[in-house]
């Protein structure tokens, strides 16, 4: 049960960053939007699966600056693909 509710809280935590960045595409560059509305993604993911998954050991402030940690990795990596991919000439004229 405890793998339904992390996928749960997953796929929402997703749906959130996916619908976020495509609203604010119509006004912000790609790489910003990505920044924002992935760490709207994570901060969402935090909270349902604080809550709802997993049982809390560590107080908030230490469990938080440990996700934010790991999950700037994947934020990053994901800035960078995007500004490859909207900014390198090759990408603009042959999409993937």
């Amino acid at each position: 049960m405890k793998i339904v509710k992390f996928f749960s809280t997953s796929l929402v935590a997703t749906l959130v960053d996916f619908a976020l960045y495509t609203a604010l595409l119509s006004i912000l560059m790609p790489v910003t939007a990505h920044f924002i509305s992935a760490s709207s993604g994570m901060v969402v993911n935090f909270i349902l699966q604080r809550k709802w998954v997993f049982k809390a050991t560590r107080d908030v402030k230490t469990s938080f600056i440990l996700s934010l940690i790991f999950s700037m990795g994947g934020i990053l990596l994901g800035g960078l693909i995007i500004f490859g991919l909207t900014t390198f000439v090759f990408f603009i004229y042959n999409p993937l």
